[in-house]
């Protein structure tokens, strides 16, 4: 099962935890409703989810840095507590109960943290073309610059303008800039 967590068997402790009273104190076992096997399957398909958040925000997919993995570990748990709870409603058929609404009001301030670039400041590795294309970091333009393997652009500032249309800053919106 591929998983964040700062060491190992640390997320799935803190899945058992917080699902304790579906776990038992053994944790999660091949006797248990969900089986250990089906909560590593939720694992796998949050560690994928997580991953395609990260690379859409412009973060690299897997992370490597501590505090990084030690973060997404909180997300990823969530992420995994969250279909335990769906199979085991305690409210009325089709009412979230307490427990879940808390879970995912928890899980979307960490998506809102990465959505607003929190990793940076943690040490988030950033992908570079992604970077280059935003225009959001000098330092990653460096970076760019320095990296041999870096394929150029083929296009240029102005290169489709149309050479009759004075450049591209004229028009109505521009004239009253020249006047």
């Amino acid at each position: 099962m591929a998983i964040y967590e700062t060491t190992v068997g640390a997320a799935g402790s803190a899945v058992a935890a917080l699902c304790r009273h579906l776990a038992g104190t053994a944790g999660f076992g091949s006797s248990t409703s969900p089986t250990a096997a089906e909560v590593g399957l939720y694992g796998t398909i949050a560690y994928n989810k997580i991953g395609g958040y990260l690379s859409a925000n412009g973060y690299t997919h897997p992370q490597t840095d501590a505090d990084v993995i030690a973060y997404l570990q909180g997300l990823q748990v969530l992420e995994m507590v969250i279909p335990i709870e769906l199979s085991y409603p305690t409210a009325g058929p089709g009412e979230p109960n307490a427990r879940f609404e808390e879970f995912t009001k928890q899980r979307d301030w960490y998506y809102e943290v990465i959505k607003d670039g929190a990793l940076d400041v943690l040490g988030g590795a950033v992908d570079k073309l992604q970077a280059s294309i935003t225009g959001d970091s000098i330092d990653a333009k460096v970076s760019l610059d320095q990296d041999s393997d870096y394929v150029r652009n083929r296009f240029k500032r102005d290169m489709h303008t149309n050479p009759a249309s004075g450049g591209s800053r004229s028009g109505p919106l521009y004239d009253a800039d020249l006047a």
